[in-house]
């Protein structure tokens, strides 16, 4: 083993590189510095159909400015293209990735941050006429130390061209829309197949959102129709059923604990008549829940209303509503206690007094800080994060008014909230 190769193991990668459908991503060494290149398998280098629809997706991809998309230049000797050379970086497939880090699926957001990237990639990527067909993880990059997924090739281009198409995709066309194996045109509806079994091959192994599976169902419908009409659509379905499975579950939380409380406090009376109670119509307050079996359209919803709400009694929503208001007065309490000290760290004599260059880098750092603080906060008290975004600017407000008040104060000679 040479220090190349040795250098290579240590780092976790293979000297002799990651398969893909249409080739090998491997690195070399390209004007004295180490590049990733996908050197492409000798039956496409020979398919003069592939290479023709490969020189017009080099040049598509130029026409999308996303991070999400990865650049290539096609790579050519005497014989014709060979390989495909990509920016610097250090690169992998998400397959590979996931085998060699399985851990990151249990990074909290990374999958629905993965499908995110994508969705917005098939919305740019559609307005130039294109579409990525196929979103199986032996086709999209990775970039290694940040886990971001990025999108190389657009497949509707290589779609219809006989064995070309069979040869690149044969092996995984079960993450093909079955309208576009058939021969139809890929659209936004075949894209949004093609990321919901992206998404079902993520959630195998990562901890699939309460209420996904019926998304994902209907993401994989075998009509078009039937599917979100769009990815982006598509992701917003499992992060809008994923908050309000959430939101069921503290609900229930609440009126158990509610329950135990008023049962407790029954017990502990004197007993002095029977009363008779009518016994109301049974409520199955998990029915929301299981998504595995009971499935509610989008369309039946009211505007405004969302699956959880259509699905729950008056009282339960008056209920929940007691609940948000609680559960916003312990977030504003503990916020508020946090972020101050936070805005002193910006907000105080010697902060002000520095320069604008360092008073930009505290002010970036607690900016995070109150960022993360409130993302953290409204997870554990059961808010959404919109809402805790808002109640969060608030309370900044609300501090930094006061911290400037003080120092305006003391630079005048004054003591803060008194006239001179």
């Amino acid at each position: 083993m040479n220090y190349e190769e040795l250098l290579e193991l240590r780092q976790g990668e293979n000297p002799r590189g990651v398969n893909t459908p249409i080739g090998t991503l491997a690195r070399r060494q390209v004007d004295g510095q180490w590049r990733y290149e996908l050197r492409l398998d000798s039956q496409f280098t020979e398919d003069s159909l592939f290479i023709s629809a490969l020189e017009q997706d080099e040049a598509a991809t130029r026409l999308v400015n996303r991070p999400e998309q990865a650049k290539f230049s096609v790579e050519r000797d005497s014989a014709g293209p060979y390989a495909l050379l990509l920016p610097k970086g250090n690169y992998t497939t998400l397959e590979q990735y996931i085998s060699e880090q399985p851990m990151a699926l249990a990074r909290k957001g990374y999958v629905e941050d993965t499908l995110q990237r994508l969705a917005t990639l098939c919305d740019a990527v559609a307005k130039q006429g294109l579409h990525l067909v196929s979103m199986h993880p032996s086709l999209l990059l990775v970039r290694r130390k940040e886990g971001e997924v990025l999108a190389l090739l657009h497949g509707s281009l290589y779609m219809g061209q006989g064995e070309t198409t069979e040869l690149m995709f044969g092996n995984i066309r079960d993450s093909i829309a079955p309208e576009v194996l058939g021969g139809s045109e890929p659209n936004d509806a075949s894209d949004t197949y093609a990321m919901a079994w992206l998404a079902q091959w993520l959630y195998q192994s990562a901890e699939a959102p309460l209420g996904a599976r019926a998304v994902l169902k209907k993401g994989l419908a075998i009509q078009p129709d039937k599917r979100p009409a769009t990815p982006q659509t598509f992701v917003d379905n499992i992060r809008r059923r994923n908050g309000a499975a959430k939101q069921g579950l503290l609900l229930l939380a609440a009126t158990l604990i509610a329950a135990a409380i008023v049962g407790f406090y029954f017990e502990m009376l004197p007993e002095t008549e029977v009363v008779e109670f009518v016994k109301p119509n049974p409520v199955d307050s998990m029915a929301w829940v299981l998504e595995d079996t009971i499935f509610i359209p989008d369309d039946n919803l009211q505007p405004g209303q969302d699956t959880m709400d259509a699905l729950m009694t008056p009282q339960e929503r008056a209920l929940m509503k007691r609940y948000e208001k609680k559960a916003e007065e312990i977030f504003r309490k503990r916020y508020a206690k946090a972020a101050d000290p936070i805005l002193s760290s910006i907000y105080n004599d010697k902060s002000m007094a520095s320069d604008q260059e360092r008073f930009a880098a505290t002010s970036l750092a607690g900016a995070e800080r109150l960022d993360q603080l409130q993302k953290d906060l409204a997870n554990e008290v059961g808010i959404t994060d919109v809402r805790g975004q808002k109640l969060a600017s608030d309370i900044i407000q609300e501090i930094t008014k006061k911290k400037l008040e003080g120092l305006k104060g003391r630079a005048s000679g004054a003591t803060p909230g008194k006239e001179k």
